[in-house]
């Protein structure tokens, strides 16, 4: 519904002024400049990155260690080879090669890279939705500028009409054909025109400041009015109304936010079972036989890790909270309409 109340003001605008600044352009500059959409971005992107750091799971993991130095040792080795002294020095050089596997996780790596992309496709919706909800707001302050402007112009040549007036009315006061208090009256109207005027552009002030807010600059030319789409939006309201419950991007987001909980909670429940790791690693040290002399140390092995039960209420935590996370867009404004 929001998509196409924005839609309906921007498309088909008239003919433009020279130097003017349509809607279309304001809406532009303000999805292409506002903060708001380049955060929604961000953290988009940050989501992407997330989830390729749990796809990386499934690789095997690769460690390669290597140092050289040198060493004294005075020990029961050394001791017992080395008769004049009881030490001994040695260069060491040594090199580690291991190389590991995940086999199984109890599913927790599948249900961490479900729940990633739920929330990256979330976050998707929710730039939909910054967008439009930026595109409302400067067809909101666009209109705003536009008409207390409109009004201030009117104002301003009824001042100037009245100015003429009340010239003649006192030209009218001089030669004795009216007396003082036409003239009067007509002053009193003028003051409350003039009073009028100055509240409206307080009132055009704060709209323009929201101008700038929302599209980054003042108005850059004379701001024209849109065509009028009325037709383009859904007359029948609870179709509208229908229409917005299932397409609105906010709630879609907030569903898959669910989703990803729901994600969440099965990748702590995979905790609960053991973690089955393969691991093939080498080791070489290279020392004189003083201190222990060469070392090769090759293994191939399984790995199995277990865990406790504090994964329940972790995962009943998670179920909460995407419960509500789907709840909260529907219960804002209900909660808004009882205050």
């Amino acid at each position: 519904m929001l998509k196409a109340s924005a839609c309906a003001l921007v498309l088909c605008l008239a003919a433009m002024p020279a130097h003017a600044e349509p809607l279309a352009v304001a809406i532009t500059e303000a999805l292409n400049n506002h903060p708001a959409v380049g955060a929604a971005l961000a953290n988009r992107d940050a989501l992407k990155q997330e989830r390729r750091e749990y796809v990386s799971d499934y690789f095997p993991e690769l460690n390669i260690n290597a140092g050289s130095g040198r060493l004294y040792a005075d020990n029961s080795t050394s001791r017992g080879l080395s008769v004049t002294r009881g030490a001994g020095y040695s260069w060491v050089n040594e090199v580690s090669v291991s190389m590991r596997q995940m086999i199984f996780d109890g599913f927790e790596t599948p249900h961490r890279i479900d729940a990633a992309t739920a929330r990256k496709n979330s976050a998707d919706f929710e730039i939909e939705d910054a967008r439009e909800t930026l595109a409302l707001r400067v067809v909101a302050v666009y209109l705003d500028v536009l008409r207390n402007q409109e009004i201030l112009a009117r104002v301003q040549a009824q001042e100037a009409k009245l100015d003429d007036y009340i010239k003649r009315i006192e030209v009218m006061v001089n030669e004795g054909v009216v007396d003082e208090a036409m003239v009067a009256q007509a002053r009193d109207v003028k003051a409350q025109l003039a009073s009028t005027a100055a509240t409206i552009e307080g009132t055009l002030s704060a709209a323009l400041a929201d101008y700038r807010e929302s599209v980054g600059h003042d108005p850059e030319g004379a701001l024209t009015k849109p065509e009028d789409k009325t037709p383009v939006i859904e007359a029948d309201v609870e179709k509208a109304v229908a229409l917005a419950l299932q397409t609105h991007p906010s709630l879609r987001a907030a569903n898959l936010s669910e989703a990803a909980y729901e994600y969440d909670a099965d990748a702590e429940t995979g905790i609960l079972y053991p973690d089955v790791t393969g691991e093939v690693s080498y080791n070489k040290v290279d020392q004189k036989d003083v201190i222990g002399g060469e070392n090769l140390d090759t293994r191939a092995m399984l790995r199995d890790i277990s865990t406790g039960s504090g994964s329940f209420a972790s995962r009943s935590g998670l179920s909460a909270i995407g419960v509500f996370s789907r709840l909260a867009p529907a219960w804002g404004p209900a909660l808004a309409s009882l205050t």
